[in-house]
């Protein structure tokens, strides 16, 4: 490995501290590489060769401000941790999550094993739209679990006991998403432009409407909302991530129904999402009385419901299908 110019890299992922062997420095430069140094395969796509030395990354990630892949973006953090004086080892990883049935995949990944003191982090830098923020320890379980939040970055409890999952100050953040979703939707063309590829993306193309701006436009403004959500998640509760939370989540699912709920009204999204929240909060195990539901059919009762409420709520547009169907019919 040669020496990577250190002060180059500082500056393209925009770390001005004093750097030292450390885990502060670790935690800083694991926070800011993947803000600055974009995730992409663009070089796959184009034919261009993907060298892995040092030069060649530097090049690539640093002097031409271009990102890459896991194996570019790893082998560059570590060699930038390997020039400050760290004791970092290349792993090769599996990556289970979205995986369907038990059997595992080939190691197509890379990770980093960084030794600050006595103890060892899992670093990763290189991950996609799932990369984590920080560098993972985890004593006492088998899935890593991320650093806790610093106290003074928690959102405050403004009602009930936070030992308990009081109502916290992200009720706002939630309150101000749904009249920014309203004012996106009601009160930009942007807005109209996405409702018109919703309703029928021909009739919209033919009228002059970019459908694939609009596409973007709406997977961009889903992806800001669901970003939002997850840090007042982490912010306001459970102050960590492990990779359990990622891969047992059923967000997306809640999310859809919530949506169909609510007719993708901001009203409408606002009453189904308090809907959800108290039909999964009701259900969980902590809430039930064994006497009258099994604990551990908790989870099963809320799929159950929330299966119904997506059944009921698309029943219109089956009917509507049906009834079409019987007047199109000869007689």
């Amino acid at each position: 490995m040669r020496a990577v110019d250190i002060d180059a890299y500082f500056e393209r992922v925009g770390f001005a501290a004093a750097a030292s062997r450390d885990l502060a420095t670790l935690e800083a430069l694991h926070r800011l590489h993947p803000m600055a140094i974009p995730f992409e395969n663009l070089s796959t796509l184009l034919r261009e060769p993907i060298p892995l030395d040092t030069p060649a990354l530097l090049a690539k990630l640093v002097a031409r401000r271009r990102g890459g892949y896991c194996f570019e973006h790893n082998q560059l953090f570590a060699d930038v941790l390997r020039t400050l004086g760290f004791e970092v080892t290349t792993l090769a990883a599996r990556v289970v999550w979205g995986r369907i049935g038990q059997s595992l995949g080939p190691r197509t990944h890379m990770v980093l094993r960084v030794r600050v003191g006595a103890d060892d982090y899992l670093s990763d830098v290189g991950f996609g739209g799932l990369t984590l923020t920080g560098p993972l320890q985890n004593e006492t379980a088998n899935a890593p679990i991320s650093a806790d939040v610093v106290p003074g970055a928690r959102l405050p409890v403004i009602w009930g006991d936070p030992l308990f999952q009081g109502l916290h100050a992200g009720v706002f953040a939630a309150l101000g998403g749904l009249v920014a979703y309203w004012a996106i939707l009601s009160r930009t063309t942007l807005g109209l432009g996405v409702k018109a590829v919703g309703f029928n993306p021909e009739a919209a193309r033919y009228t002059g409407i970019d459908v694939a701006r609009s596409y973007v436009a709406s997977m961009a403004i889903a992806g800001t909302f669901a970003g939002l959500a997850g840090a007042i998640d982490i912010l306001g509760w459970q102050f960590r991530l492990s990779t359990g939370d990622i891969q047992g989540s059923t967000v997306g699912f809640v999310g859809i129904a919530v949506a169909l709920l609510g007719r993708n009204t901001a009203v409408g999204i606002g009453l189904a999402s308090l809907v959800f929240g108290a039909l999964l909060t009701g259900t969980s195990s902590r809430n039930l009385d064994p006497d009258v539901f099994s604990p551990q059919l908790g989870s099963s009762l809320t799929l159950l419901i929330q299966g119904l409420v997506v059944l009921v709520v698309g029943t219109d547009v089956l009917v509507l299908w049906l009834l079409g169907k019987l007047r199109r019919r000869p007689a």
